[in-house]
């Protein structure tokens, strides 16, 4: 599946040539979805792109070594660019 956005205006003319948009697919496996954007928002005027990954683990994840284990309903973003990952829910609820 994919989700495409773009932006229009009947008031603004043009605005959709020089607004952004984007394709976002959209996986899913069991309880798990992964979603992979290329847009991350505005900064002023300016359109700040981004190369990100978001995992949402609705089944958790455990290491085969034991080393690694995510909860089920984890939320991972993966920034390409960056080399980072962060788990978006950690400390949520604490």
């Amino acid at each position: 599946m994919e989700i495409t956005f773009h932006f229009e205006s009947s008031v603004i003319p043009f605005i959709g040539r020089i607004a952004p948009s984007d394709t976002c697919p959209i996986w899913k496996r069991g309880s798990n979805l992964r979603a992979d954007m290329t847009l991350a928002g505005f900064d002023g005027f300016r359109i700040r792109p981004s190369d990100k990954t978001f995992l949402f683990l609705g089944e958790g994840y455990s290491s085969e070594d034991g080393n690694v284990s995510l909860a089920p309903g984890s939320l991972i973003v993966l920034a390409h660019k960056e080399k980072e990952i962060t788990n978006a829910l950690e400390g949520a609820g604490a």
